[in-house]
């Protein structure tokens, strides 16, 4: 149409011709008026479709004897919400995805050549018929720092010739949402800490000791700090802020400083569309010890604070609608506020769950238990509710190089929880974009469609992509899910310290998960699916990106763990230096310098039946239940010097206590300092490995006692240690950054 939005006009117009163009090998038409002689497609207003009563994404497509008809509602001006979500209407354009998937054969699995059925013919005979799709899911939102998208995929025309890039081409294709719900530590973007620190301290929690707590520590994150009193006044200011932007009003009028250079005032995030807004507390929620909140929290609940929050939030929410004010506030359901109150919540509160999501997929416990949970809010409310999830590579589980591939496990668990929520977002951090690519294509299927079969789209997936090779890839891509569901998450579910995994130890990863027969395997694989297809040809090429993408930086991965761990290499490091250690009795021929604590619980003793170099090891022994037990040699380390720490290390039955633990070494020069910082702990029980870890001392270390270590962190079991040392760097030595996982 004339009149058509940016929507119809710059998006799905040019998608559809850019698309159907590559199919029939031609260039397609955008005209305002259809021509004599041609077949026409027409698009949003112009297929003459009523769609005012359309639900927010539904569309319709027609195929009769005048053309294909495709339209739904569509916003006028996306370039206004132009955020990462792209939260615009554009349902038109997903009934062009949706035509081209159907009636022309094209599949989506990422933008790009290689990423993109494209059948290619010079005549297409379509069907006549007639069919209106809604979404099943809402909420259809993924990623946040998930990976580097390939760059050699980008299209050379199409949307990504005019400025999009290729992450939003994908969520545009894969039909996510276009309408953004804000629910994320609202509090927190208020900027109350500066708007009231000074004048209203009361509205910030009380410590232990009576006073309130206007900063925290410099070294705590950003998302912990400034936490408030939430019995306090400051609800009668959210109630404000929120009465404010919902009719209307201004930031200027409310005093919220701006997130944004150049501007003194703006609202904050969880203000969107003159319809939401977040009230929902700071992230690490922080107790207040004042009377009033002490005497809300039960306690008996690890969600302690539930009943305090939530009776704020409805108190808030039924203020708005005693006063007319139109529109939602969004509250999540959270540590330590993520049970179902007592309290009645109404309608006006739309209602976000956290839970860990797809990496329960494995384990019935914690997957009925979030299930449990969902279900009970959604008796409670009368409706469903939507979902944050944590599908990532963050915190204990940011592997780098390691694929995180678990479609089946995505499929499992959005299409079960699908009857009692309205969507989820899947915050989906990872280092490779690609590892991401077939969850975030069966998560958009299930969107659709809850009742997906899910071995049938991935087995037309490996047929579609690798043609002969399908076979081999597809038990590569199993075995990557298999072992990153059931072998890399070892136990998942959500609790105090929210989403929580159980992830095996270093030795256990790089020497019987991804050791080197099982890396010669996935060499085999890919290998035979390369030889099955032919050379230069897209199937070919599309295995050299798997091959790229997947198997060469974990076989680099592993190559360089395993030679870290190696004692041959360890011994052969050492051979072409002499030994100028400044521990004494590192040799491990004596326990004389070492100290044992706790007395008693730690034996520390010398083993002549195994070892490295020498005629004995250290054998350490620990039974405590505390959370520490270690060995301790006092040591002076030189200001402003760099040193190398070596030894070998054999351990058995290490069991951690909880969800993490495991054997550390670590070092005191007034701050304490462990090793290995970047691999979770060795645990379990291995052979000798070889250990080596360079650190640098401040050149005003803190005065007092120095000293060396090993211990056993949230963990018992024995550990042997050999040949211990530490030794000078020269003053040019290459230190790596410590990493703090």
């Amino acid at each position: 149409a004339k009149d058509a939005p940016d929507s119809v006009r710059r998006i799905a117009a040019v998608e559809l011709g850019y698309l159907l163009g590559q199919v029939l090998e031609t260039k397609i038409k955008v005209v305002e008026t259809p021509e004599p002689d041609t077949v026409s497609i027409f698009l949003g207003a112009a297929s003459g479709f009523d769609v005012e009563d359309f639900a927010r994404d539904q569309f319709r497509v027609k195929i009769d004897a005048t053309g294909v008809r495709i339209a739904g509602r569509d916003g006028l001006e996306p370039r206004k919400a132009w955020t990462w979500e792209r939260a615009f209407e554009r349902a038109t354009l997903f009934g062009v995805y949706d035509f081209l998937e159907r009636e022309v054969g094209m599949r989506f699995y990422f933008p790009g050549e290689l990423g993109t059925i494209v059948p290619k013919t010079k005549r297409l005979v379509l069907p006549f018929a007639e069919r209106t799709v809604k979404p099943r899911f809402a909420v259809r939102r993924y990623g946040y720092r998930d990976g580097t998208f390939p760059p050699e995929l980008k299209e050379k025309d199409g949307l990504m010739a005019q400025g999009d890039d290729m992450k939003t081409v994908n969520r545009y294709r894969l039909r996510m949402e276009t309408e953004s719900i804000p629910c994320s530590h609202g509090q927190l973007h208020s900027k109350f800490y500066r708007r009231f620190a000074k004048t209203h301290p009361e509205y910030f929690r009380m410590g232990k000791d009576g006073k309130r707590i206007l900063t925290e520590a410099v070294s705590a994150p950003l998302w912990s700090k400034e936490h408030l009193c939430q019995s306090s006044a400051i609800w009668d200011v959210l109630y404000e802020d929120a009465k404010c932007y919902l009719t209307g009003g201004s930031a200027e009028e409310r005093q919220i400083p701006s997130r944004h250079k150049g501007r003194t005032y703006d609202w904050p995030l969880g203000a969107v569309g003159r319809k939401y807004y977040d009230v929902m507390p700071h992230d690490g929620f922080q107790p207040c010890c004042c009377p009033a909140c002490s005497n809300n929290y039960d306690r008996t609940r690890t969600n302690y604070a539930t009943e305090l929050v939530w009776g704020r939030t409805a108190a808030l929410a039924n203020r708005l609608k005693a006063e007319g004010v139109m529109g939602y506030v969004t509250q999540m359901a959270y540590h330590p506020y993520g049970d179902v109150p007592k309290v009645d919540i109404p309608d006006n509160v739309l209602v976000m769950v956290a839970h860990s999501g797809p990496w329960t997929a494995e384990y019935s416990g914690s997957f009925n238990q979030g299930l449990a949970l969902v279900r009970d809010w959604t008796k409670k409310l009368g409706h469903p509710v939507w979902m944050w999830t944590y599908p990532d590579k963050i915190f204990r589980t940011d592997f780098p190089d390691i694929p995180q591939m678990s479609p089946h496990g995505w499929a499992k668990y959005y299409g079960t929880y699908a009857p009692y929520i309205t969507g989820a977002f899947c915050e989906s951090e990872s280092d490779r974009w690609m590892y991401n690519h077939l969850n975030y294509y069966v998560f958009s299927r299930v969107c659709w469609d809850e009742n997906l079969d899910v071995d049938a789209v991935l087995d037309e997936y490996y047929r579609l992509m690798y043609g002969k090779g399908a076979p081999y890839v597809k038990r590569f891509f199993e075995s990557l899910e298999k072992k990153w569901l059931t072998r890399m998450i070892k136990r998942a579910d959500f609790n105090q310290a929210g989403p929580n995994v159980t992830v095996p130890g270093e030795y256990e990863i790089w020497m019987d998960i991804y050791s080197s027969a099982v890396l010669a395997e996935y060499e085999g694989w890919l290998s035979a699916a390369e030889k099955a297809v032919v050379p230069g040809s897209l199937e070919a090429r599309r295995l050299e990106l798997v091959r790229r993408e997947f198997l060469t930086p974990l076989a680099a991965r592993a190559a360089k763990k395993h030679d870290a761990m190696s004692v041959e290499k360890g011994l052969a490091k050492r051979a072409g230096r002499p030994d100028r250690s400044m521990l004494r009795n590192g040799d491990c021929e004596s326990t004389e310098k070492w100290e044992a604590i706790p007395a008693g619980a730690t034996k520390l003793s010398l083993d002549a039946t195994t070892f490295v170099t020498g005629k004995h090891s250290f054998k350490m022994t620990t039974g405590a239940t505390n959370e520490y037990s270690f060995v301790r040699q006092y040591c002076r380390f030189k200001p402003g010097t760099k040193y190398r720490v070596s030894y070998f290390q054999k351990l058995q039955d290490v069991k951690p206590i909880g969800e993490v633990g495991g054997v550390y070494c670590e070092y005191y020069d007034g701050g304490w300092h462990w090793f290995p910082r970047d691999e979770p702990a060795m645990n379990g029980t291995t052979d000798w490995v070889y250990r080596e870890y360079d650190f640098e001392i401040p050149e005003k270390p803190a005065k007092g006692a120095h000293f060396f270590h090993f211990y056993f962190s949230h963990a018992v079991g024995t550990a042997w240690f050999d040949d211990v040392r530490i030794e000078e760097l020269p003053k040019d030595a290459v230190i790596k950054k410590e990493v703090v996982r």
